[in-house]
């Protein structure tokens, strides 16, 4: 069955994961009644706990097993690593583009573009450009007699965390 990484961490001021965690196995076998067994769906590990992480993360954790008495598990423990790195904040403007607008209705919008606010480790940091973004407002989101649009974010570098648009809303009216 699949491992389930239970986790809480923070990282210090200015750290984070770089990427996801790799685990040294995915799963783990599962012996036991066919009964007890049919009803393990995934095992969970226990919770790797750490504070003010600043530094790459290579740990073993065992595998929460309290919850079966008649089931053995093998491996009961699991490397787990992870790439820890400096992340600093980044601001750009990305132009928005409106989408589902129909072909009879013509509306000027502002703002044109927006300030986006991301999370990126610095090594990645100089390699950001406005083209790596793309923010949308969906014309057929609109409600009745609603005054502005919603902007999303629909594609980002998969690197880059926490996107944040400043402007939560666009205005526009039909001409």
């Amino acid at each position: 069955v699949p491992i389930r990484f239970k986790k809480a961490i923070n990282y210090a001021v200015g750290y984070d994961l770089k990427g996801e965690f790799s685990f040294n196995i995915d799963s783990v076998k599962v012996v036991g009644s066919l009964e007890e067994v049919d009803k393990i769906d995934s095992v969970i590990t226990e919770a790797l706990v750490l504070n003010d992480i600043k530094s790459d993360i290579k740990h073993i954790v065992r595998l929460d097993i309290s919850d079966y008495d008649h089931i053995d598990v093998f491996p009961k423990s699991l490397e787990v690593t992870g790439n820890v790195t400096r992340f600093t904040e980044g601001i750009i403007e990305v132009p928005i583009v409106i989408t589902n607008q129909p072909e009879n209705i013509t509306i000027n919008y502002f703002p044109k573009a927006v300030t986006l606010s991301y999370y990126v480790d610095l090594e990645n940091y100089d390699a950001i450009k406005t083209l790596d973004f793309k923010v949308e407002c969906d014309y057929a989101e609109l409600e009745e007699n609603q005054t502005f649009l919603i902007p999303k974010v629909v594609k980002k570098p998969n690197f880059i965390k926490h996107v944040n648009i400043k402007q939560k809303q666009i205005d526009f009216i039909e001409l």
